[in-house]
């Protein structure tokens, strides 16, 4: 008789949860299951489509030094789509003035694809959709701990979600750390250690906006950050340098708004947000007449977009116990979505490790 499939649950279909997915669709002792708060996958690495423009509206481009995704964004997937923004980073501290950015890290090449960084996370989902069972809308709230350790979750909703083998937790650590605090694992003081220390990883906010505006902006530099961390922008750049991104004549802003000045407006309606930051971006381009240009604008709030430490690592190993697995960008402690990616298909190795898959390959 052939043996029963063990069975995972991935938590969050962000680039975590889904380069877990890809690596566990390999194994053929596993049955995965993804579950996602919202209707979508990608999580920060969103792209918006909208009166003909694709942005991104998260991260605004992404890049690495790991070999391996390299290989598989540049090779392995269908690369046709795949760009790369040309124009540097350059910087402005808080009296808005602007200058050259850091030449070695500009060599580094920063990538996106025409139809936004979401594509991506669309690449690596058709490949493992045939074998791994995504369910929307499903945002869980607690983890109970049944006989012989088997993990049973339960939704915001009260709806049972299912019983597992392993689990896979990858949204925000903050998200996390309430899961545990409704939980009921078997182990009472492992599992307040990890609700604590999943409470100690903070998160940056930042609230995104898309500013449209009549004619071609045309700038020396893709972007701007903020070097001195004491404006209110914390990064403006232009969506019209990556190719297929805006139509022709046209330009967009991506403006993405520091960590005190999101979390102080973020319950403002949009609007009153809108105007607010067209005046802070004005400031710093006084003479583009920008008053004159407006057309259209667009907001997205990220409540937990950048994790600022490192999690504690003795979560993984009170996790293990229990067949309770982590990954996402607060492992790295930064919000970079490839971090996140790479971090996923670690802990897919590990998973697949567990349950005696071959190791995986390209």
């Amino acid at each position: 008789m052939e043996p029963s499939k063990k069975l995972v649950a991935i938590v969050g279909a962000g680039l975590a949860g889904l380069g877990a997915a890809w690596r566990l669709a390999k194994n053929p002792n596993l049955k995965v299951t993804l579950f996602e708060k919202s209707q979508n996958i990608s999580g920060r690495a969103a792209t918006r489509r909208k009166s003909g423009y694709f942005y991104d509206n998260g991260a605004n481009y992404f890049g690495t030094e790991n070999q391996e995704t390299l290989a598989l964004f540049k090779e392995h997937f269908p690369h046709d789509q795949l760009i790369t923004i040309p124009k540097p980073i350059w910087t402005f501290e808080e009296d808005g003035k602007i200058k050259e950015g850091d030449p070695e890290h500009n060599k580094k090449p920063k990538y996106d694809y025409k139809q936004g960084i979401k594509t991506f996370s669309k690449l690596v989902w058709a490949e493992c959709q045939d074998k791994v069972d995504l369910q929307y809308n499903k945002r869980l709230d607690k983890i109970v701990q049944e006989n012989e350790g088997k993990l049973r979750l339960v939704s915001t909703e009260n709806e049972d979600l299912g019983v597992f083998d392993a689990v896979l937790l990858t949204p925000p650590a903050p998200q996390i750390a309430d899961v545990f605090k409704t939980s009921d694992l078997n182990d009472k003081a492992g599992q307040k250690e990890l609700q604590e220390s999943f409470s100690e990883c903070r998160y940056k906010s930042i609230i995104s906006f898309a500013l449209v505006f009549k004619g071609r902006l045309e700038k020396e530099y893709f972007a701007l950050i903020n070097s001195d961390r004491k404006h209110n922008i914390s990064w403006l750049s232009f969506e019209n340098d990556k190719e297929g991104h805006v139509p022709d004549n046209e330009t967009m802003m991506i403006v993405q708004m520091a960590d005190d000045w999101s979390k102080k407006y973020y319950e403002e309606k949009d609007e009153e947000l809108l105007s607010k930051v067209f005046e802070e971006v004005r400031k710093i381009f006084p003479e583009d007449k920008l008053e004159e240009r407006y057309n259209w604008g667009d907001v997205k709030k990220w409540k937990f977009a950048l994790p600022e430490k490192t999690i504690n690592e003795k979560v993984f190993e009170i996790g293990r116990r229990h067949n309770l697995f982590f990954a996402g960008d607060f492992v790295r402690g930064k919000g970079r979505v490839l971090d996140a990616f790479e971090e996923g298909l670690k802990t897919g190795d590990l998973i697949n490790k567990e349950f005696s898959s071959p190791s995986s390959s390209l």
